[in-house]
């Protein structure tokens, strides 16, 4: 007896992410009419729609924490359907370019898996111009890439190069009426970055040192009368689950170098500046201190010196 091995086709894989932190949302209702097949969730977060028939389908993304999302989408998708939406720093991938190949139009980097892959039109960013994938990305092992360009007016990719290939099958979820803490919070969020290469740095601890130029002890801060009260963290990092009192206001980059920090806003606490700290073991310190209006969500962003 034989049987028929059958392969699937993926037809479109997404993410959603949310809004405010950033996170990968998993537990998420999706679905596509006419779809014979569910989506399956895989370990990158990406939703996937396998065997899809061509045509255009109702796709409905739902929460309990966001707004809906509906959009009709048209299999195979085409990369200018507005379904694909460009979010740059949401889901980058990040070369430092070896070498160019003008004649063919391809550069070369350190050996990186690509999955899921990266179709044809995926933004291509450079610190000189932008381009487009002329070639999908996808697999274990890749080390070069086939783009639209490599020359752009009198501006040419060179060796040593940062560029960003941004994924944009992301789709921001928008809080909606039931979201924690939507009109209570106020965040601190960036990225930390190599001085010298541009890529994005994991595992820095990013911490709090002083809030309207008082020393951040045990979460305890001075406010405008002299007195001191306690600063509530709601969350560290880009995860909506880590929510409660925290023993200090410090959280840890992701892979893509970024972080978060947010905290209950008070009426005896009206905050307008705050020191932070990055450390990570091979780089110097870096301390960066900001004003802002009152009630202000602030963005610091560090590049770190290696040692």
């Amino acid at each position: 007896m034989g049987f028929e091995q059958r392969f699937r086709r993926v037809s479109v894989a997404m993410m959603m992410v949310d809004d405010i932190t950033s996170s990968i949302l998993r537990q998420v209702e999706v679905t596509m009419a006419d779809s014979l097949s569910k989506p399956v969730f895989n370990g990158d977060g990406f939703c996937v729609f396998t065997d899809v028939p061509d045509g255009t389908h109702a796709l409905s993304i739902q929460t309990h924490h966001h707004r809906p999302f509906f959009h009709d989408i048209t299999i195979p998708l085409s990369t200018t359907d507005n379904f694909v939406l460009d979010v740059p720093g949401e889901n980058e991938s990040f070369v430092v370019v070896q070498s160019v190949d003008l004649s063919t139009r391809t550069i070369t980097f350190a050996t990186r898996d690509f999955r899921p892959g990266l179709a044809v039109g995926t933004a291509v960013i450079s610190n000189r111009f932008l381009t487009t994938l002329a070639q999908p990305l996808e697999g274990v092992g890749i080390v070069s890439a086939v783009l639209t360009e490599v020359v752009s007016g009198a501006e040419t990719l060179q060796a040593g190069d940062l560029v960003r290939f941004v994924d944009h099958r992301i789709i921001r979820m928008l809080a909606g009426p039931y979201y924690p803490f939507l009109s209570d919070i106020q965040r601190v969020s960036g990225t930390v970055t190599d001085s010298v290469t541009g890529l994005p740095l994991a595992s820095v601890v990013v911490e709090l040192r002083r809030v309207n130029n008082q020393v951040v002890q045990n979460q305890n801060v001075g406010t405008s009368a002299g007195n001191r009260v306690r600063l509530y963290t709601v969350g560290t990092g880009p995860d909506l689950r880590v929510i409660g009192r925290q023993t200090d206001v410090r959280c840890e980059t992701d892979v893509r170098g970024r972080y978060l920090l947010y905290f209950l806003r008070r009426e005896d606490l009206i905050i307008t500046d705050i020191r932070v700290r990055a450390t990570l073991s091979g780089y110097q310190n870096s301390v960066e201190t900001v004003s802002f209006s009152e009630r202000q969500n602030v963005t610091v962003s560090f590049s770190m010196v290696e040692v």
